[in-house]
């Protein structure tokens, strides 16, 4: 009789450590999703700096693109900001280029003239699901490519500022990390 009740209360006690192990990881999750800083923008020549959460940045004027991507098969709808509501954040007017840098190291360099031929998105979720890392999350610089011919969507001219795992932009700082 000893041995059945205390199999059975070694049952509740596996239960109640994985019941408060599921809830750490669930709230774990929500808190790294809602909580943390996720993307700073800086303007160099004035020295503000704004860092975002991702509530802080969905609250900001939102805009939807339907397009291809080069690394997906089909077309998918993004939903982000535009990188001009971002670069007002910090008065980045006048400005003469971004860097824009990436969890994996990768940099590049966007000139003046390039943000006004193309309107660039800093995109955090695909039709209607937010972008996790798997998938180069959560924020993907892009732009639209409806335009661009599929023989011409892989050319290095059109992807070179396309940028995944997006964590930082530098307003008029003249180099890249």
């Amino acid at each position: 009789m000893l041995i059945i009740i205390k199999n059975k209360t070694m049952r509740k006690n596996n239960v109640t450590i994985r019941f408060i192990s599921v809830l750490l990881t669930f709230i774990s999750f929500f808190s790294y999703g809602t909580d943390n800083t996720i993307f700073k923008v800086e303007n160099c020549k004035n020295k503000q700096a704004v860092n975002f959460t991702m509530p802080e940045l969905r609250v900001l004027e939102s805009a939807e693109i339907t397009t291809l991507l080069p690394w997906k098969k089909q077309e998918h709808r993004y939903l982000g900001v535009y990188l001009e509501n971002i670069i007002r954040r910090v008065d980045g007017h006048g400005l003469e280029a971004i860097h824009v840098h990436a969890k994996n190291a990768y940099s590049v360099k966007i000139t003046a003239a390039e943000l006004q031929q193309h309107k660039y998105m800093l995109a955090y979720a695909i039709d209607d699901e937010a972008i996790t890392r798997r998938h180069k999350g959560p924020l993907i610089l892009m732009r639209d490519l409806s335009a661009v011919s599929i023989d011409d969507i892989h050319e290095l001219n059109v992807v070179i500022n396309l940028v995944w795992f997006v964590e930082s932009i530098d307003i008029n700082c003249g180099i890249t990390h």
